[in-house]
């Protein structure tokens, strides 16, 4: 089946994603920085709540790549050295807790995406079809998810009502 083709031509990208949670910044506002010329992180968010402040930090697919493999701490010092660089204040707090995600998978790269139009697809024959959706198929983004689920229904359906 070219569709089932076309899946495997599907490619993504590789995020790591580091929480850091603080006593409340009374020096440091919040903010949010993409930062294109930099070769690890792709953006950062700093926000402030009413009783902590947390920093988001993201980073660039083609480094996490190269890096997917290496100690958990040694990234998340990696990290935190590198947006220091933008924030110098922080790098006098201590963070109280934090959240360390690694995602092979994150996201589908732009223009790989199966069937952009349609969000869900069938593979195989009308004795065994198989249905087809997510990212994979659609691209990212919360619209799309659920766009793609609303059609595998309607495809599903199609097979049950006949």
């Amino acid at each position: 089946d070219p569709k089932y083709q076309n899946l495997l031509n599907v490619k993504y990208e590789s995020n790591f994603a580091l929480g850091l949670f603080y006593d409340k910044f009374l020096d440091i506002k919040s903010t949010t920085k993409y930062l294109p010329d930099c070769d690890i992180i792709d953006s950062f968010y700093i926000e402030n709540k009413n009783d902590y402040s947390t920093v988001t930090i993201h980073t660039k697919d083609r480094w996490t790549k190269e890096n997917i493999n290496l100690d958990k701490d040694k990234v998340i010092s990696i990290l935190k050295n590198k947006v220091n660089e933008y924030v110098p204040n922080l790098n006098n707090k201590n963070h109280q807790d934090y959240i360390f995600k690694k995602w092979k998978y994150s996201k589908v790269k732009e223009n790989t995406e199966v069937d952009k139009k349609n969000k869900a697809i069938i593979v195989g024959d009308n004795e065994l079809p198989i249905i087809i959706a997510g990212d994979g198929i659609c691209g990212n983004g919360y619209e799309n998810c659920v766009a793609s689920a609303m059609n595998s229904y309607k495809l599903l359906n199609q097979f049950i009502l006949k």
